[in-house]
C-alpha cells in the first residue's frame, strides 16, 4: 500500500534527501504541501539557506506583490498536482504520489525556480533523474514510516533506499542509493518562528486530554425522546448517572459515543474511575498554522478532568444549526443534557442504536465557556468526529 505524503506531513516536517552516486546534485530538503487540502505539491529545495530565507521572509510580507517576489528568490525544484478531467477530482486519491500521469483525473506539473532565471516550466535530462530519485525515495520512505509520521512530534528518523535508474536498461538495472533523513530541529525552529512552542503544547496536552474517546467511535449531537429516557433510567442493563432536569421540549439533548461492547464497557468504567461526568461543553480553539477557529468539544469529570471530545469549524453552518438546537434544548431542560454510550458501531444500528444496544447514560449539566474556564485554546489536538 502506497501513502500520501500530505497525509501524514505539514510544511513544517522537511525531509532532508541525499544522493552520493549523483555528484553534481546538492543535499535537498523536501517540503510537502497538501494536509490542508488547498494546493498539491512537493518543493525539493536545492539548499538549506534558500529553504530558510523563503520562510522567513514570507513570513514577514502580507503584500501579494511583495509576496511574488518572495516566491521567486527560491532555489528550488517544484512538482505541483492539478486535478485533471472531471471537476472536484483530487489528486490526493491518487495512490502513487510520484507517478500522478498514471491517475487520468490527475496532472503533475513540473519546473524549477531560481534567483537568477525566475520559474523555468521545464527540466532537463539530469534534473528529472534527480527529481525521480528524490520522489522514488520519499515514497519508500512515506509507507515504512507512515506510522511514525502520525505522531504530533516525529523524532529523528534516517533511511536509506536503493531505487533503480530509469535510464539504463532493465537487465541488470543500475541501482541509485538515496538518503532520507527527518529534520526534527528544523521542525521545532519553524514551530517556534510560529509562536508554537513546546513548553506550551506540553500545558495544553495537560490541560486538556483527548484519550478518553475509543477509535473509530461514531458521535453525533442530537436528542432522545423522553419515553426512551425513561426506559433508560429503568433499564438494569444501563449504568445511569441521574440528573435533576425540566421535562420540556421533544426530548433531552444527547451527545451519543456508539463503538463495540468491549469499548463501550472500558468506556463507562473509565468514566466510573474519573468520577462520572460532571458536564459537557464547547470552547473555541484555533489552529495557529491556518487561523482556523474551532468549536472544541469538552467533556469534564467529577475529578475535574477535561477531555477533548470533537473539533467542530466555528463557521460551519451545519454546526452551527446543531449547536442553536442543543442550546434551545438545553434552556428547556434547565442547562441539563446527557451522554449516551451505546454498542453496535459496525452493525445495521450504526447512528441509530436500539435500547438494547445503549449501556451506558449520563444525565449531566451543559457547561458555558465561562464556566469550562479555558478561555480561548490553541489547537495542537485532533480527534475525528462523525457529525
Amino acid at each position: 500500500m502506497a501513502f500520501s505524503p500530505w497525509e501524514v506531513l505539514t510544511d513544517l516536517d522537511i525531509i532532508a534527501i541525499q544522493i552520493p552516486t549523483l555528484e553534481e546534485v546538492p543535499p535537498l530538503y523536501a517540503c510537502v504541501m497538501g494536509m490542508l487540502g488547498e494546493e498539491y505539491g512537493i518543493i525539493l529545495y536545492r539548499s538549506l539557506e534558500s529553504l530558510k530565507t523563503f520562510r522567513e521572509m514570507a513570513m514577514g510580507e502580507d503584500d501579494n506583490q511583495c509576496l511574488e517576489q518572495v516566491f521567486l528568490s527560491q532555489d528550488c525544484w517544484f512538482i505541483n498536482y492539478e486535478a485533471g478531467g472531471q471537476e472536484g477530482t483530487r489528486p490526493k486519491d491518487n495512490p502513487l504520489f510520484f507517478s500522478a500521469s498514471q491517475d487520468s483525473q490527475a496532472m503533475a506539473i513540473f519546473g524549477s525556480i531560481h534567483p537568477l532565471e525566475g520559474i523555468r516550466p521545464f527540466i532537463d535530462e539530469e534534473e528529472a533523474l534527480a527529481i525521480y530519485c528524490a520522489l522514488e525515495g520519499l515514497a519508500h520512505f512515506i509507507k515504512a514510516h507512515h506510522t511514525d509520521f502520525e505522531a504530533e512530534n516525529v523524532d529523528l528518523i534516517t533511511k536509506e533506499v536503493k531505487v533503480k535508474h530509469p535510464l539504463k536498461p532493465k537487465v541488470n538495472r543500475e541501482q541509485l542509493l538515496v538518503r532520507l533523513s527527518t529534520q526534527p530541529d528544523l521542525t521545532a525552529e519553524f514551530l517556534a518562528q510560529l509562536g508554537f512552542e513546546e513548553e506550551d503544547e506540553e500545558d495544553d496536552d495537560d490541560l486538556l486530554e483527548d484519550d478518553l474517546i475509543p477509535d473509530n467511535s461514531y458521535m453525533s449531537l442530537g436528542m432522545v425522546p423522553w419515553d426512551l429516557v425513561h426506559s433508560l433510567r429503568s433499564s438494569p442493563m444501563v449504568h445511569y448517572q441521574a440528573g435533576e432536569f425540566r421535562q420540556k421540549g421533544d426530548g433531552m439533548p444527547v451527545l451519543m459515543i456508539q463503538t463495540s461492547r468491549p469499548k463501550a464497557k472500558d468506556l463507562i468504567r473509565r468514566l466510573q474511575q474519573e468520577g462520572e461526568i460532571a458536564g459537557l461543553g464547547f470552547n473555541v480553539g484555533r489552529d495557529p498554522w491556518t487561523e482556523t477557529k474551532y468549536d472544541l468539544g469538552i467533556l469534564k469529570t467529577g475529578q475535574d478532568k477535561l477531555f477533548l471530545f470533537g473539533e467542530f469549524l466555528l463557521d460551519a453552518p451545519a454546526h452551527r444549526q446543531a449547536k442553536k438546537n442543543w442550546e434551545r434544548r438545553c434552556r428547556d431542560t434547565k442547562g441539563y443534557c446527557a451522554v449516551l454510550i451505546a454498542m453496535g458501531v459496525t452493525g445495521q444500528s450504526k447512528g441509530r442504536p436500539e435500547l438494547r444496544h445503549m449501556l451506558g447514560y449520563f444525565e449531566t449539566r451543559f457547561l458555558t465557556p465561562q464556566e469550562l474556564g479555558l478561555g480561548h485554546l490553541r489547537l495542537s489536538l485532533g480527534v475525528d468526529l462523525d457529525f
